[in-house]
């Protein structure tokens, strides 16, 4: 099933609001005595950007080994 329409629709207008709630939820920054949404805001940007750019990088490798494996004759 595409979901991309839906995820335009209620999700993309939060913009980096988006991210912020991902790392939250996952608890990469979790401090002791703060929710996730605010050990995220208390950390240091350079980390939070490091820690996003690294994610997206594994979801494309990620993407692009499963189009391999199921398309092995495509040429990219």
């Amino acid at each position: 099933m595409k979901t991309k329409g839906l995820f335009d629709k209620y999700i993309k207008p939060f913009g980096w609001l988006n991210s912020l709630y991902m790392i939250a939820e996952k608890g990469v920054f979790k401090e002791e005595g703060l929710n996730g949404i605010d050990s995220v805001k208390n950390t240091n940007l350079y980390k939070v950007l490091t820690y996003l750019s690294w994610t997206t990088a594994k979801n494309d490798y990620e993407v692009s080994v499963q189009e391999k494996i199921h398309n092995p004759n495509k040429i990219n």
